[in-house]
């Protein structure tokens, strides 16, 4: 071969040389940074799983795990994990084959087929493939989360649906005791002023007051009926009455801040900040030329046999009417938003768990003041009962007596309740509740990354 021949060809040689460098340095300065991702819950947490081994345990976790709106959230975890497929693609060599069907339509020829096959691989694009599968992780990662949150407040919901009905069970037997007793007074008095020794106006403040305690007992029945087609909603036959369900184990040792970073909220938009980041990364990719490689391949054996063509192209939107700007402005504005959002929820967070901690602690005394009143009503009410029968009280004194000690009963009541339920909804508050019922979702995969074309990153 003379000199004179071997010149195109090191021509092409240095031109192909120049432009993989060129590539190379868009590479570098086109990459965007990577994303930080929140952690997905994956097995053990920093709470021992104390309630797992009871039966209140085992049926929380039952109910929790087989509820649809969990099952839901998984499809939607499979649903990202294949939109994260399908940004991977993007990245990979994409391959077709065809068959071109050619026929003569005038002089009598016959018809042939060429088949054609071709490849093309993505070589630069400013960081846009890589950007929209960050975006794409980040989205499996906040459905997980999402998911994750979401059996937060269904634990907590479950645990709430099963102390009310142990709550108005217990109310209705109270309301029905206080019935009793009503009853009891009212025919005390008629047998008294049967006797001469009552009066009418006695006989109809004890029908006015049992009148009130059947109101009552109707009115926690209703209750008493919702709560239990609550617990049936999430748990199905309802229970018998056991033993009562164990209080709350209370939040780690740590930091405010670390509580409330483990959020499941809170990560889970994180994971939403993440991907529209991600999002933004790759509007503003678009201001890089884009390149890519692809060999065609025929074999026609009419017309020589095998050949192959190669060809590099590149693009670049040099005028777009404003429409990139307006999509790098809207990315931007969106990060900002959630952003703010996050922000936000993390005060809301911070006084939430300060309200909690608060009636953790003063549901302790309200629960002490509670018990001290309920024995003072009762020995109130006994003593009434024995001056009644001495002339020494009247019945409206016995019955205001009655009523006290049945307020006093209900306040009881209601302060065990919320003082157990304050403790759980702290521990939903920052999801280790399922760490306390050993709760584990399946697991999110978002899926190794491709392996990354030269000027993708």
């Amino acid at each position: 071969m003379s000199g004179t021949d071997s010149y195109p060809a090191a021509s092409a040689q240095r031109r192909a040389a120049s432009v993989l460098a060129l590539l190379l340095f868009l590479a570098g300065c086109a990459a965007p940074p990577p994303v930080e991702l929140p952690e997905i819950r994956t097995g053990a947490g920093r709470m021992e799983p104390s309630m797992r081994a009871s039966a209140f345990g085992q049926e929380i976790a039952r109910a929790v795990t087989t509820h649809p709106v969990l099952t839901a959230g998984s499809a939607r975890v499979l649903g990202a994990q294949a939109e994260l497929g399908g940004a991977q693609s993007g990245m990979r060599p994409q391959l077709s084959a065809g068959l071109d069907l050619a026929a003569a339509l005038v002089g009598g020829g016959g018809g042939r087929g060429v088949p054609v096959a071709s490849v093309s691989q993505l070589l630069f694009d400013g960081g846009a493939a890589r950007s929209r599968v960050a975006a794409a992780t980040a989205g499996v990662v906040g459905q997980s989360l999402a998911n994750e949150a979401t059996a937060a407040q269904l634990t907590l919901a479950s645990v709430e649906a099963w102390h009310d009905l142990a709550h108005q069970r217990a109310l209705l037997d109270l309301a029905g005791t206080n019935l009793r007793l009503h009853e009891e007074f009212l025919e005390l008095m008629q047998a008294r002023l049967d006797g001469g020794a009552g009066t009418e106006a006695d006989l109809l403040l004890a029908r006015s007051r049992l009148a009130d305690a059947t109101s009552r007992q109707v009115t926690v029945r209703g209750d008493l009926d919702r709560a239990e087609a609550i617990y049936r909603e999430l748990f199905g036959d309802l229970p018998a009455r056991g033993a009562p369900a164990p209080a709350a184990p209370a939040l780690p040792a740590r930091e405010d801040a670390e509580l409330i970073a483990t959020s499941p909220r809170l990560r889970g938009l994180d994971a939403e900040i993440a991907a529209a980041t991600a999002e933004r990364d790759a509007t503003l990719a678009g201001r890089w030329p884009a390149l890519g490689l692809g060999v065609q391949m025929r074999y026609d054996r009419d017309d020589g046999g095998l050949s192959a063509q190669a060809d590099m192209g590149p693009r670049y939107e040099v005028m777009t009417g404003g429409r990139r700007a307006a999509a790098t402005a809207r990315a931007e504005a969106r990060v900002a938003e959630l952003q703010a959002e996050r922000h936000d929820l993390e005060r809301q967070i911070a006084r939430a768990l300060a309200f909690l901690r608060s009636d953790a602690r003063t549901g302790q005394a309200r629960l002490r003041a509670a018990r001290e009143a309920l024995a003072a009503n009762e020995a109130a009410v006994a003593a009434a009962q024995d001056q009644f029968a001495v002339g020494r009280r009247s019945m409206s004194q016995l019955l205001d007596a009655q009523r006290d000690a049945f307020l006093a009963g209900e306040a009881l009541l209601v302060a065990e309740r919320d003082l157990t339920l304050s403790g759980y909804a702290a521990l939903a508050l920052t999801g280790d509740i399922l760490d306390v019922f050993g709760i584990v979702l399946p697991a999110a995969r978002p899926g190794a990354e491709a392996a990354t074309p030269a000027g993708t990153e």
